[in-house]
């Protein structure tokens, strides 16, 4: 009964990782642009275009980082420091890159920024620690398993070998102690049941 009971437990605790697993490996996280978002940042700079400098970036409620480029590819402000800021880079990182109109004329530039590596970068780091969890999980189990196996299987055996040794060499006052609570239970019994049958039957 309690084999049964350890196996269901394992099976229960193996699937959870399987699910889990598969969980990690599905997440991809959030790797698209908003479009909305972008029209509405391209329109709020081609409406203040004039007073970029001296006013706060639109759209910074929606948490896209991006920078801006005049006409002649020239840096004009970004959302913060260490993007990309000539057309160039931006065009290796793969940015999304919109014009900034005004009546059908162009302004500058729009240059969202790809944070796809750095996406990448925080699920991989978070990939590897849910693998050491799972890996320190499984390992404390196989551990427990192997103390409960030893526990109700091998130190019951080491028992019983002894107890056969003692008898084999004549020395048959050897006591033999009977757990019932382990595997061995029943086969020590049996074994002591006619060990004193032989006895009885030597004697007479």
């Amino acid at each position: 009964m309690k084999i049964k009971r350890l196996v269901i437990m394992m099976m229960i605790v193996l699937l959870t990782f399987i699910s889990l697993v598969i969980f990690a490996f599905r997440y991809k996280g959030k790797t698209e642009n908003d479009l909305p978002a972008v029209n509405d940042i391209a329109q709020s700079l081609a409406k203040d275009w004039d007073r970029l400098q001296d006013k706060e970036l639109p759209g910074l409620n929606y948490k896209i980082d991006y920078l801006v480029l005049d006409n002649e590819n020239r840096f004009v402000k970004a959302t913060r420091n260490g993007l990309n800021n000539d057309l160039s880079s931006a065009i290796r990182n793969r940015d999304t890159i919109v014009d900034i109109k005004s009546e059908d004329k162009v302004l500058g530039k729009l240059i969202i920024y790809n944070n796809t590596n750095t996406l990448w970068l925080k699920f991989r780091n978070y990939l590897l620690a849910f693998t050491f969890l799972i890996l320190a999980a499984a390992a404390i189990l196989c551990l427990l398993y192997f103390l409960y196996i030893d526990r109700s299987i091998l130190q019951p055996f080491r028992k019983l070998q002894s107890f056969a040794r003692h008898v084999a060499e004549g020395n048959l006052d050897m006591p033999l102690v009977m757990d019932k609570g382990n595997l061995f239970g029943a086969f020590t019994e049996s074994f002591f049941c006619s060990l004193g049958f032989l006895y009885v039957c030597k004697a007479y």
